[in-house]
């Protein structure tokens, strides 16, 4: 008995084992793209359909179906035939997967995409409507032979315009990019030609590579609508960081045709390579040919001076000198001497007034309780002149003043936050 209980189970083990593989034989056909719920088309007519719809799907890399109904249920309104669309693709393909489902729907007479996934790039709105036109006279009459068709075209020629564009563009921002990191000479004016352009981008290539710094030129006739010198100032500290970022090293000359103010902007190590004396001097080698309108050769001498004094290094005498009010006051409290003079002081004051304190403990008295009231008379008033101070202060002549040291590099703050140097000229 226990040998029969024994083969029995082994037996059902066995067939229960079995049920997934016979599973296998019945499971449905992902292959199928026509679903003719309504009848509509031969047996020819879905076998040839199949196969442009299949051949649509392999062209373009989704999902492609066309489902052909005359009842959508009971609900008869727009949004029921689109969630009807929706999730009979999602039924099919799974949600969010890449593609299109087109619903023929003789129910309602109203026709629907339903577009998934990255499909949606493809197929928008405008297309959508172009696809409809494409097709509507033969939907309208009743071909729908020629109307799947025509949709599974439309499906492959957006399909191709869209991966053609895509393409395209990407090229095109990566040629953008690449002149991006190239660009150094932005003639917002036009006042040059592109070969004057071209000329001038390989001086300032070489010139950058030379002195390992970001090197600039901007030519412009606008600077916007306040047109105060620090206005002209922080149009260039903002186009530098736009192109380089904040405090990186670098310099840049604004040739400034709307309020003839021009500036150069250091940031970074610049700063300290060009000190305000050289900046001046820089300024003095091609000025001339900025009040000439010989931009070229401008920019040209622009960028012998800046191989030249980056060739020369830091000065050994350079220091900061930061011209924003606000830098100065915080640098002179908590900067040098000053700052730990006064914690020194402050440290000294606390500990003389402890010891002091400590040695006196008696009882506090009244002076009124020294003083014998009845015996205590004033005969006699007089003032007694004692001695005379005399202070004398030191004025200093005006020709005293003004000299700076010409290892002084002046620094203020962009609006961007940014920390530059930098001088200007007036033509």
């Amino acid at each position: 008995m226990k040998k029969l209980l024994l083969v029995f189970t082994a037996v059902l083990s066995c067939f229960i084992l079995s049920i997934p593989v016979f599973g296998t034989d019945i499971a449905p056909d992902n292959t199928k793209r026509l679903y003719d719920d309504a009848d509509l088309l031969s047996e020819t007519e879905e076998s040839e359909l199949e196969e442009y719809l299949a051949k649509a799907a392999e062209e373009s890399g989704f999902k492609v179906a066309v489902v052909l109904t005359d009842d959508i249920g009971s609900d008869k309104s727009e949004d029921a035939v689109k969630e009807y669309a929706d999730e009979y693709y999602e039924s099919l393909y799974g949600a969010d997967s890449d593609g299109i489902l087109f619903l023929i729907n003789n129910d309602t007479k109203y026709d629907w995409f339903s577009v998934s996934g990255e499909a949606n790039e493809v197929f928008t709105r405008i297309r959508k409507a172009s696809i409809f036109d494409y097709f509507l006279a033969y939907l309208q009459e009743g071909d729908y032979y020629n109307t799947i068709i025509r949709f599974a075209d439309r499906v492959e020629y957006y399909t191709d315009k869209y991966r053609e564009g895509k393409a395209e563009l990407e090229a095109f921002n990566s040629e953008l990019e690449a002149k991006k990191e190239n660009k150094r000479l932005y003639d917002d004016a036009d006042l040059l030609s592109e070969a004057e352009e071209s000329h001038l981008e390989e001086y300032l290539a070489d010139a950058a590579e030379k002195s390992g710094l970001n090197v600039a030129v901007v030519l412009t006739d606008n600077i916007g609508s306040d047109k105060s010198d620090r206005a002209v100032i922080d149009y260039a500290d903002l186009y530098y960081e736009r192109l380089y970022g904040i405090d990186t090293d670098g310099i840049l000359l604004l040739i400034n045709n709307d309020t003839k103010y021009d500036w150069i902007s250091t940031s970074g190590k610049a700063i300290k390579i060009f000190t305000d004396e050289r900046i001046d001097k820089t300024f003095d080698y091609f000025y001339d040919y900025i009040i000439d309108g010989d931009y070229v050769s401008a920019v040209r001498g622009f960028c012998n001076r800046v191989e030249y004094y980056a060739d020369k290094g830091i000065p050994s005498n350079q220091y900061d000198y930061s011209t924003d009010p606000l830098d100065r006051f915080f640098e002179f409290v908590f900067g040098g001497p000053f700052f730990f003079g006064i914690i020194g002081t402050v440290i000294f004051c606390c500990i003389v007034y402890n010891c002091i304190k400590s040695s006196f403990k008696t009882k506090k008295q009244p002076a009124s309780s020294y003083l014998n009231r009845a015996s205590l008379y004033f005969t006699r008033q007089t003032d007694t002149f004692l001695r005379a101070y005399t202070t004398r202060t030191r004025v200093s002549s005006s020709s005293s003043g003004g000299h700076h040291s010409s290892g002084r590099s002046s620094t203020h703050r962009s609006s961007g936050g940014g920390r530059h140097g930098g001088g200007g000229r007036r033509r």
